[in-house]
C-alpha cells in the first residue's frame, strides 16, 4: 500500500485560557504583574500594537507590544505596568486582537479586555470628631463620634481619656461601649464610630489618645490613631457648684476683731450673679429679735470688693461689728456664680458662723446701797451689778468718810473673805468690809481701775470719788453737851430762857413732853 502524509494548516487563533488578576477580582496588589495563558505559544503579532491599562481614577497608561516590559515565554505573556495602580482603583485592560498571533500566524479572534479592583492601601483617616476639638462646655456623658474616610473595623487596642487632674477612663475598642454604623458622606459609604465612657469629671479638661491598634479598615490598613495629647482635646461642661476652699474668719471661729476684713477663697474663679438683689447678709442676736447688715454686691462696693474671673471676695461692713456678738453670714443663692453659671449661696443650712470679740469694758448697772442712801446698816454687804460677768484682777476697794483723805477701810480684791464674785451670777460682786461702818457717817466707796475685769480682760474703768456714796444709819443717842444756865448756876433769873446744846443736830419727836422740876414739881 501506499502511505500518504500531509499536515493540515493552523487556521484556529490562539485561546485565552486564563489571566491574572482574575477577571473582577478584587484586592489585586497594586505592583501587581499582568499575565496572559493561551492555548499554544504566541508571538507578538502587530509591534506598534499597545496594551491600554485604564483606572478609574483617570490614570491611563499604553504599553506597545515591543515594550521590553511585554514579556512571552511559549504560551505565557507578562506585562509589567511603568507604575503602581492606584489605592482601589477600578483597572481595565485590553489587548488588541492583533497585537499577538500563533506561530502560524493567526491573530487573536477578538479584543481581549478584563477589569479587575486595585487593593486599598491607604490607612482611614478622619473626616469629623464631636465633640470638636477646643470645643467647651460639653456635656460629662456624651458620646464621642468620629467619621472616618472609609469603613472601619475594630481592633483589640484601647482608647484613653484622659482629664487633667483627674483619673484617666480607658475604653477597649473592641467592647460594647464602641459601636459602628455606616453613613452616606460626599456620596460615599463611610463608618461613623461612636464611643460610650463613664462621665467625665465636671469642668475637666479631656484629651482623646488612640494608638494604631484601634481600629483598621476593611482591608486591613490600620488608622494612625491619636497619639499626640491635644490632637482632640475639649473641655467638659462645670456643672459642680463652686464650694468655699477657705475663709476668714473659719466657721464657728471666735474672738474675732469687730473691725476684721471678712474674706472667702472659691474653688474656682467666679463672678457677679444676676439675681435681682444680690445681697450678702450680717445678722446677730439683740435683747429681742435681731439685727441684720444687707450689703448689696453691685451697690456696696466699698464694703464689698470682688472682680470678675477671680475667686476671691473681700467683705469689709462700714461700721464695726458689736462686740461680742455671734454674727451669722448668708448670702442669697446666684449672688455669686462661676464662669459657667453654677450658683453659689449661704443658706441657714450652711450659714457661716463666728464670733466677735468682747472689746467693751464692763460697766457698772447697779450700786447696793444706792448711791444718795440714807441710814444704811452698820454691817451692810456692799455689792456692785456689772453689765457683764466679770472676774476679779489686781486692786483695791477703799471706803472712805466724806472730805476725809484717808481711808476708812482699803481691801484688795484678792481678798476671797472680803471681795466675792457670785457663783451663780458673776455679774454680781459682794464686798463684806467685816467691821462696822461708823454711825451716822457719810462714806464713799472707790475702786481701783483694772480691779475687776472680764473673761475677755476687758478692765473695769474703776469707781472715782464721790461716785459711790451713802449715809450710815446712827444708832448712838444724841447727848446734851452744854446747857443754859449751866448746872448748879445760882441767881438765874425767872425769866431765864432754857437751853440744850446737843452733839448733833436733833428733831422733836412728836407726842413726847419736856418736863422742868421746881424745888421737885413738874411742870411743862
Amino acid at each position: 500500500p501506499t502511505t500518504w502524509n500531509f499536515t493540515i494548516a493552523d487556521v484556529l487563533p490562539p485561546q485565552l485560557t486564563s489571566q491574572l488578576p482574575a477577571n473582577g477580582a478584587t484586592g489585586v496588589p497594586v505592583d501587581a504583574e499582568l499575565v496572559l495563558a493561551f492555548n499554544e505559544p504566541v508571538t507578538i503579532g502587530a509591534a506598534t500594537d499597545s496594551v491600554t491599562i485604564a483606572q478609574s481614577t483617570g490614570t491611563r497608561e499604553r504599553i506597545a507590544m515591543s515594550d521590553p516590559r511585554v514579556r512571552i515565554s511559549g504560551s505565557t505573556v507578562r506585562i509589567t505596568p511603568g507604575r503602581n495602580f492606584d489605592s482601589e482603583a477600578t483597572v481595565t485592560v485590553q489587548v488588541p486582537a492583533t497585537a499577538l498571533q500563533d506561530r502560524s500566524g493567526n491573530r487573536l479572534a477578538a479584543v481581549i479586555g478584563w477589569n479587575f479592583r486595585a487593593a486599598d492601601i491607604f490607612p482611614p483617616t478622619v473626616l469629623r470628631l464631636t465633640p470638636t476639638p477646643d470645643q467647651t462646655s460639653v456635656p460629662t456623658t456624651a458620646p464621642l463620634v468620629m467619621v472616618f474616610s472609609e469603613k472601619v473595623q475594630k481592633l483589640t487596642g484601647r482608647i484613653i481619656l484622659a482629664q487633667a487632674g483627674g483619673q484617666p477612663l480607658t475604653v477597649g475598642a473592641s467592647s460594647d461601649s464602641v459601636r459602628i454604623s455606616t453613613i452616606t458622606e460626599a456620596g460615599r459609604e463611610v463608618s461613623q464610630v461612636t464611643i460610650e465612657h463613664p462621665p467625665f469629671a465636671s469642668g475637666s479638661t479631656v484629651n482623646v489618645i488612640m494608638f494604631d491598634n484601634v481600629f483598621a479598615d476593611l482591608a486591613g490598613n490600620p488608622f494612625a490613631g491619636l497619639p499626640e495629647a491635644d490632637s482632640w482635646r475639649f473641655t467638659v461642661a462645670d456643672i459642680q457648684f463652686p464650694q468655699i476652699v477657705s475663709r476668714y474668719p473659719d466657721d464657728e471661729a471666735t474672738n474675732i476683731p469687730p473691725t476684721a476684713e471678712l474674706i472667702i477663697n472659691f474653688s474656682e474663679p467666679m463672678r457677679r450673679g444676676t439675681v435681682p438683689n444680690p445681697i450678702i447678709e450680717l445678722s446677730y442676736p439683740l435683747a429681742v429679735g435681731s439685727a441684720r447688715i444687707l450689703l448689696n454686691v453691685n451697690e456696696a462696693r466699698d464694703a464689698v470688693r470682688f472682680t470678675d474671673g477671680t475667686s476671691t471676695v473681700f467683705i469689709k461692713p462700714r461700721a464695726a461689728l458689736p462686740s461680742g456678738t455671734r454674727i451669722t453670714v448668708r448670702i442669697l443663692d446666684g449672688t455669686f456664680t462661676d464662669l459657667e453659671g453654677n450658683p453659689f449661696g449661704l443658706t441657714d443650712l450652711n450659714a457661716w458662723n463666728f464670733t466677735i470679740a468682747d472689746v467693751t469694758n464692763p460697766i457698772v448697772r447697779t450700786f447696793d446701797p444706792t448711791p444718795g442712801s440714807n441710814r444704811v446698816p452698820q454691817d451692810k454687804v456692799l455689792s456692785i451689778t456689772f453689765d457683764k460677768p466679770v472676774r476679779t484682777a489686781t486692786g483695791f476697794v477703799r471706803i472712805f468718810r466724806t472730805g476725809s483723805p484717808e481711808p476708812l477701810l482699803t481691801i484688795d480684791v484678792r481678798d476671797t473673805e472680803r471681795v466675792k464674785v457670785m457663783t451663780d451670777n458673776p455679774r454680781v460682786v459682794q464686798i463684806t468690809p467685816r467691821i462696822l461702818l461708823p454711825s451716822g457717817s457719810n462714806l464713799y466707796v472707790t475702786a481701783d481701775a483694772g480691779s475687776f475685769e472680764d473673761s475677755n480682760g476687758n478692765p473695769f474703768f474703776g469707781i472715782g470719788v464721790n461716785e459711790w456714796e451713802f449715809s450710815v444709819q446712827d444708832v448712838v443717842p444724841p447727848r446734851i453737851t452744854a446747857t443754859r444756865p449751866s448746872t448748879g448756876a445760882t441767881n438765874v433769873a425767872p425769866d431765864v430762857l432754857l437751853e440744850m446744846t446737843f452733839n448733833e443736830p436733833v428733831d422733836p419727836i412728836p407726842g413726847k413732853r419736856l418736863f422742868v422740876y421746881v424745888n421737885g414739881v413738874a411742870r411743862d
